[in-house]
């Protein structure tokens, strides 16, 4: 089953390593499979965490595989959905092959084993996706495949169509675990309620689970019983203390009409959800427990005293209203977790916790009374930690040492009003949350040294009072998602870490400047949240400039960017517009092959938010259909969580062709857009798209549609002037150069100015008597026309009360000056150059035609494409 050794084999934690898609089997099959494996004495590792779609995997999982002597790999039907889960495996048979010890075992759970081996199906529609994602690591892909072919063809479990869980609608389950002398099995028996009178429905005692019980109490190991509602149970407790080989206990639903005198020390597993009693018994001592879950209980402590017990690895006492303490955790060396969430009456923890050397996940979110903790946390071990909504703390303990191992602090809602200086000790730290932290006082709420917390990859400061974030933020080089929604006082951001593609503005109502997302990093797809950010809206359509802006900033942006943004007019430049939420529109052939002149699409949709009903986050989603072919959203979407949005946003984003591989046609296909909301309340009034075009193509390289200078001191009638106004009311993209009598261009060098030119599509030059008097309007002139032979730029001149004739006469000024006869030649031919092409004539009673026939010339072109 596997290859030779090819290196050491590490110290063994874990017997087995459980692998599986979190929200097909965690709480079915897996669960079992894990419980079952504790019982037996096996340790079994099992990451039961929701993973945010993105995060890398940690090293400590890494560390988890190589140390287990197993791996159990659950195949379900969206495991090959799940790049987390593909990692994992390909880790697990890199473990395989490296070292001989390294067993493997698949269970094909509800899907084909061929499914996983030849990737069709489900496997194969998941793997068309990640080709997408992963286009620039094919290598990655690829080992997934081989990975999945390899452990698929070992020898493994098929279960389906076989008897793989307990079904709980309906049904009492009571599993009797007997170790039979001469069988060695297991038994299982199911017992449906409505076939039996049920000890735990009040009706008496049921014949045949008293049977089962009377004829295997002392043998028996397991017991599971699952109520759909809570029942009363007429249960003789004392039945308990004669199971003295009980391993598994597990209660769901089952109110005791007795007081529990006692249980059997050799359970390994204890699980009662709304356990009766105050307290365990006080005969209780389990010296082999591993897991105690007792959430939604009446306890007020665990037990009295202190006691020993090495092998617990976890407590969940989660929703326990009435607890008010907590144990002595010196006596639980090994735990691991510790979930306390929603123990409303907790005032404090005992000072034990914060010298645990093994702890790795501690939860105490809603903790609602709780006011202190350790005055020092020393927990070499620690992952974890969240105290959301633990609103009576005013204090976050003094960090001792480096706590390397802590990933995640979560400290939301707190009344803390200062963090220690120790908590930038935190070295590996991953994410951090203080959200809605309000006594954080003035400008201290973000330590001025945030930038050494260098792993930080999530900072969410939502909902605080600070105006200003630290300079030694765009330190974090690792960060990934700034949150800072809601935050209300904030009045500038002006830079960010290059590496942040998610960016929450929302509700930041006194913000005036946002970054430049030229300055982001073209690996990722980014995004701009501005929903209910006023300021920022002056009557120029910020988003688009902010969208052209991030297009200008890579040379091939092969992902996407979104904003949104307060306004209601989609820009002019959205050449193909639509009322209500979809758009259909005829896109030209062999869009997405590699040497299309176009790159992607540029979307806008204008929308509106009525007061939300429903409860939840709000989401808008962009769904595509090819063709007549409906195909998943978009991977673009917006969403807010604490805000109420007001009055019309736009949306905009811009989406690479390399997601639409293989869903274009090499004719012109016909595509569709239309918008989802998630919640009611949610509307798109109208939405636009059009085509970006390519960095090959030299309209790609023009930040401007035209170039025009403003001479305030020649056009008596303010010609250029009018011009320019007509131009700005179609929303055409101008660059006006204003010159000041008698040669300076106002507020820009020379070179710069020539820049510009290179930078505008159309380039407008009007000649006026003075104009080719002036050496600076010539060495523009000179400009153009390279631009124009270079980079098919557009000349359109404009003789203005004057002559062709008579523009050139006006250079023999210069002709005397022999040091320079080669510009002065450059200039003649340019001028005879621009004069036989197409131009307007300007005389009094037709200045109004002209500026209308110049304008429509330009936006004919203009109007067909997205100019970046």
């Amino acid at each position: 089953m596997a290859s030779t050794s090819t290196r050491a084999s590490p110290r063994r934690r874990h017997d087995v390593f459980l692998s599986f898609r979190g929200k097909d089997t965690r709480n079915n099959f897996t669960a079992h499979l894990y419980t079952t494996l504790v019982v037996r004495g096996i340790k079994a590792y099992m990451d039961d965490r929701e993973l945010e779609r993105g995060r890398p995997i940690e090293p400590t999982l890494w560390k988890s595989i190589e140390e287990s002597r197993f791996s159990v790999i659950i195949f379900s039907r969206d495991y090959a959905s799940s790049t987390w889960c593909l990692d994992e495996l390909a880790k697990i048979v890199g473990c395989m092959k490296e070292m001989g010890s390294h067993t493997v075992f698949p269970v094909f759970y509800d899907v084909d084993p061929s499914e996983v081996a030849e990737q069709t199906g489900r496997y194969g529609e998941a793997f068309v996706k990640h080709e997408k994602d992963f286009r620039e690591n094919m290598q990655k892909v690829r080992s997934w495949r081989d990975s999945l072919t390899e452990v698929a063809n070992l020898s493994g479990w098929d279960v389906r169509d076989r008897l793989i869980d307990f079904k709980y609608g309906g049904f009492l389950t009571v599993v009797c675990a007997f170790h039979c002398p001469s069988e060695r099995q297991t038994r299982f028996y199911t017992i449906p309620l409505k076939d039996t009178e049920s000890p735990l429905s009040g009706n008496g005692a049921s014949k045949m689970v008293r049977m089962h019980m009377h004829i295997g109490r002392e043998e028996v190991e397991s017991i599971v019983l699952d109520l759909p509602r809570i029942e009363e149970a007429r249960w003789k407790m004392e039945s308990f203390s004669k199971m003295s080989k009980l391993r598994l206990l597990k209660v769901h639903n089952v109110d005791l009409s007795q007081r529990l005198e006692c249980l059997s020390n050799d359970l390994r597993f204890l699980e009662w959800h709304a356990y009766p009693s105050k307290s365990l018994p006080s005969c209780f001592q389990p010296d082999k427990l591993v897991e105690l879950d007792m959430s939604y209980s009446s306890i007020e402590q665990l037990w009295y005293g202190f006691k020993s017990l090495v092998n617990l690895s976890v407590i969940n006492l989660s929703y326990s209203l009435n607890l008010t303490e907590t144990p002595d955790f010196t006596g639980m060396p090994n735990l691991q977790r510790l979930v306390l969430e929603g123990c409303a009456s907790l005032f404090a923890v005992h000072p034990s916790l914060g010298l645990h050397k093994n702890l790795e996940y501690v939860n105490l979110v809603d903790c609602k009374i709780l006011n202190s903790l350790p005055r020092n946390l020393q927990m070499q071990s620690l992952k974890v930690l969240t105290l959301l909504g633990c609103s009576e703390l005013k204090k976050f303990p003094d960090i001792v040492g480096h706590m390397e191992c802590l990933i995640e602090l979560r400290l939301d809602g707190t009344c803390i009003e200062e963090l220690p200086s120790s908590i930038l000790h935190l070295s590996r730290l991953d994410i951090l949350s203080l959200k809605n932290c309000k006594n954080l006082k003035g400008e201290g709420a973000v330590p001025e040294d945030i930038g050494c917390l260098s792993s930080l990859t999530c900072l969410d400061l939502s909902r605080n009072n600070f105006f200003s974030l630290p300079e030694s933020i765009n330190l974090l080089s690792r960060l990934e998602l700034l949150v800072l929604e809601d935050c209300r006082m904030l009045q500038s951001l002006l830079m960010v870490p290059s590496n942040v593609y998610s960016l929450n503005l929302n509700g930041c109502t006194s913000l005036v400047e946002i970054p430049d997302p030229m300055n982001l990093c073209s690996l990722k797809r980014s995004e701009f949240k501005c929903l209910n950010c006023w300021k920022l809206f002056d009557g120029e359509n910020l988003g688009l400039t902010k969208l052209k802006r991030y297009l200008l900033g890579f040379s091939n942006p092969a992902l996407g960017f979104g904003i949104a943004i307060p306004g209601s007019e989609i820009p002019v430049c959205f050449v193909h517009q639509n009322e209500g939420s979809s758009i259909s529109v005829q896109v030209p052939p062999n869009l997405d092959s590699d040497d299309s002149e176009w790159i992607g699409f540029a979307v806008c949709a204008a929308f509106t938010a009525l007061p939300l009903e429903d409860y939840g986050s709000p989401y808008l989603f962009c769904h595509f259909k090819s063709n007549g072919r409906e195909n998943d959203p978009l991977p673009m979407w917006i969403s807010w969580n604490f805000i109420q949005v007001l009055s019309d946003h736009l949306w905009l984003f811009y989406l690479s062709f390399d997601y639409f591989k293989g869903l274009l046609l090499e004719c012109s296909s016909n595509i569709e857009l239309s918008f989802y909301p998630h919640l009611s309340g949610l509307k798109v009034k109208r939405c636009g798209i059009c085509l970006v075009p390519s960095v090959s193509s030299s309209s790609s390289l023009w930040t401007h549609d035209v170039f025009l200078r403003l001479e305030r001191w020649d056009l008596h009638h303010n010609f250029s002037f009018k011009l320019g106004r007509a131009l700005r009311r179609r929303h055409i993209t101008a660059f006006f150069m204003k010159y000041q009598f008698p040669w300076r261009p106002h507020h820009m060098a020379e070179a710069d100015c020539l820049k510009q030119i290179e930078n505008s599509r159309f380039s407008i030059i009007i000649f006026s008597r003075n104009c080719a008097s002036l050496p600076q309007c010539l060495d523009e002139l000179v400009k153009m026309v390279q631009c124009r032979k270079e980079m098919g730029q557009t000349i359109l001149p404009v003789f203005y009360y004057v002559d062709t004739s008579e523009v050139g006469t006006l250079i023999g000024t210069y002709e005397q000056d022999t040091e320079n006869m080669e510009k002065v030649q450059s200039w003649k031919d340019c001028l005879a150059e621009v004069a036989n092409l197409s131009r307007w004539n300007v005389h009094d009673w037709n200045e109004s035609e002209v500026i209308e026939e110049i304008v429509e010339k330009i936006w004919y072109p203009v109007r067909h494409m997205f100019n970046y």
